[in-house]
């Protein structure tokens, strides 16, 4: 379950990465877009027979001959070289929210294995004294019992209480919550 949560995680991640890498494209596309219509329609007001001949030969030369279209490679050069700079980070980024992941996983097995199943009550008083003195351990047991989830309330206390506590523990225990209720034991 926990595998689960940190997968869809990382793809979450990688879904937003994406996301920005294609905008970054967009809006370049609709700025090369936007400057290639100004500048033919600057060459359509201004050109005569010979301007259009002339640019026709243009055409057929190489385009690096065009500082129009020098300085438009040069700049989506310089927004690639920012985008793999943009990419690197979030590829690094990824790369840690993994092993912090995999270690909180890793100590969170560790927890359940530990704890849980409580069979006992000096396991249980064990178990409330250690998460009253240690804040850290609680925040993960939280988190770890949180994963368990459930539909509603009802259907997440069913889940973490199948998970935390016995079947005989948990028995004696409504026994005794019963006969108190009713007066049965002094």
């Amino acid at each position: 379950m926990e595998r689960k949560w940190a997968y869809s995680r990382r793809n979450n991640i990688r879904r937003r990465a994406v996301k920005i890498v294609n905008k970054v494209f967009d809006s370049l596309e609709k700025e090369i877009h936007s400057q290639t219509d100004r500048r033919v329609e600057a060459n359509c007001s201004v050109q005569s027979q010979w301007h259009q001949e002339t640019t026709s030969l243009q055409r057929k030369s190489p385009a690096c001959c065009d500082p129009f279209i020098k300085s438009l490679l040069h700049e989506v050069l310089r927004n690639q070289e920012i985008l793999m700079e943009q990419q690197r980070s979030i590829m690094m980024m990824v790369q840690d929210l993994q092993a912090s992941n995999d270690s909180e996983i890793a100590d969170e097995d560790h927890l359940s294995q530990r704890h849980f199943p409580i069979e006992d009550l000096n396991s249980l008083t064990e178990l409330e004294n250690e998460l009253r003195s240690c804040p850290e351990t609680r925040r993960k047991m939280v988190h770890e019992l949180g994963l368990l989830g459930g539909v509603d309330v009802k259907d997440t206390v069913w889940r973490i209480m199948k998970q935390a506590i016995k079947n005989d523990f948990a028995k004696t225990i409504k026994d005794k919550m019963w006969a108190a209720q009713n007066h049965l034991y002094p």
